[in-house]
């Protein structure tokens, strides 16, 4: 039988373990993820991310707005309009168009949803993923 003590350590170590786990699943995805503010603003961005919209490095796109960086044009409000309804706390799933930093344009699927704080006084963070679909897209037209 354990002591509360081990059974506390165990408990410990495999909380860490898990979040280990969630940390290399953010970091290795082939998706673009990106951990938002309840203002639209970026926390935390993955690899995918910037490889997929052209930005050189993680710390280019942190503190600044999603969809300043993602649109342009008459795409800015589109844009959004879908950070909004994210935000709002609505599960969002469409095929959109975006834009790299260089001005190519871009088809991804955007997936985005609110994630609620461990603690009722925490902060609500989002989640909203990309995955490139321009080949697709570019075979059916």
């Amino acid at each position: 039988m354990q002591s509360e003590e081990e059974e506390r350590l165990r408990d410990q170590r495999a909380l860490r373990a898990e979040q280990r786990r969630m940390e290399q699943l953010f970091a290795s995805s082939l998706e673009g993820v990106v951990l938002l503010d309840a203002k639209g603003r970026i926390l935390r961005v993955n690899r995918s991310f910037c490889d997929l919209f052209g930005f050189a490095s993680l710390g280019e796109v942190v503190g600044k707005e999603l969809d300043v960086l993602v649109s342009m044009g008459d795409k800015y409000a589109e844009a959004s309009e879908i950070t909004a309804r994210i935000l709002r706390g609505e599960k969002v799933a469409v095929e959109v168009l975006r834009y790299r930093t260089d001005g190519r344009p871009l088809y991804v699927d955007l997936l985005g949803t609110l994630i609620l704080p461990e603690e009722p006084e925490g902060d609500l963070e989002y989640y909203v993923i990309y995955r490139d679909i321009s080949e697709r897209k570019r075979a059916e037209e």
